[in-house]
Protein backbone atom coordinates (compact mmCIF):
# COMPACT_ATOMS: atom_id res chain seq x y z
CA UNK A 1 0.00 0.00 0.00
CA UNK A 2 1.34 3.38 -0.69
CA UNK A 3 0.43 6.85 -0.08
CA UNK A 4 -1.76 7.66 -3.35
CA UNK A 5 -3.73 4.11 -2.80
CA UNK A 6 -4.88 6.13 0.71
CA UNK A 7 -5.39 9.38 -0.88
CA UNK A 8 -7.11 7.65 -3.97
CA UNK A 9 -9.36 6.02 -1.38
CA UNK A 10 -9.95 8.21 0.77
CA UNK A 11 -11.15 10.89 -2.50
CA UNK A 12 -13.22 8.02 -3.33
CA UNK A 13 -15.45 8.00 0.11
CA UNK A 14 -15.98 11.66 -0.23
CA UNK A 15 -17.06 11.14 -4.22
CA UNK A 16 -18.88 8.63 -4.16
CA UNK A 17 -20.31 8.07 -0.70
CA UNK A 18 -20.22 11.57 1.12
CA UNK A 19 -17.82 10.44 3.86
CA UNK A 20 -15.07 13.28 4.51
CA UNK A 21 -11.99 11.12 6.21
CA UNK A 22 -8.63 11.42 6.59
CA UNK A 23 -5.96 9.53 4.55
CA UNK A 24 -5.91 7.27 7.93
CA UNK A 25 -9.27 5.90 7.23
CA UNK A 26 -8.14 5.64 3.32
CA UNK A 27 -5.40 3.49 4.09
CA UNK A 28 -7.86 1.08 6.46
CA UNK A 29 -10.80 1.04 3.72
CA UNK A 30 -7.84 0.02 1.68
CA UNK A 31 -6.87 -2.95 3.75
CA UNK A 32 -10.27 -3.96 4.21
CA UNK A 33 -10.70 -3.70 0.70
CA UNK A 34 -7.88 -6.69 0.51
CA UNK A 35 -8.77 -8.93 3.18
CA UNK A 36 -12.74 -8.60 1.35
CA UNK A 37 -11.11 -10.33 -2.11
CA UNK A 38 -9.48 -13.22 -0.55
CA UNK A 39 -11.25 -16.07 -1.84
CA UNK A 40 -11.50 -17.42 1.96
CA UNK A 41 -13.80 -14.06 2.67
CA UNK A 42 -16.23 -14.91 -0.06
CA UNK A 43 -19.58 -13.58 1.46
CA UNK A 44 -18.23 -12.47 4.83
CA UNK A 45 -18.73 -9.15 6.50
CA UNK A 46 -15.59 -6.85 6.47
CA UNK A 47 -15.22 -4.12 9.06
CA UNK A 48 -12.68 -1.64 9.78
CA UNK A 49 -12.94 1.91 11.41
CA UNK A 50 -12.99 5.39 9.93
CA UNK A 51 -10.48 6.78 12.45
CA UNK A 52 -9.77 10.25 11.04
CA UNK A 53 -11.94 13.03 9.61
CA UNK A 54 -11.36 14.83 6.67
CA UNK A 55 -11.46 18.61 7.53
CA UNK A 56 -7.59 18.24 8.67
CA UNK A 57 -6.57 17.56 5.15
CA UNK A 58 -8.82 20.68 3.48
CA UNK A 59 -5.39 22.61 3.07
CA UNK A 60 -3.68 19.41 1.51
CA UNK A 61 -3.31 17.82 -1.78
CA UNK A 62 -6.60 15.00 -0.23
CA UNK A 63 -8.80 17.92 -1.06
CA UNK A 64 -7.50 19.83 -4.06
CA UNK A 65 -9.35 17.30 -7.03
CA UNK A 66 -12.59 18.84 -5.32
CA UNK A 67 -11.43 22.44 -4.92
CA UNK A 68 -10.71 22.72 -8.67
CA UNK A 69 -14.25 20.73 -9.24
CA UNK A 70 -15.51 24.06 -7.61
CA UNK A 71 -13.49 26.52 -8.92
CA UNK A 72 -11.32 26.55 -5.41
Amino acid sequence: MTNDDSFAIARSLAKEEGILCGISTGANVWAACQVAKRPENKGKLIVTIACSTGERYLSTALAADAKAEVGG
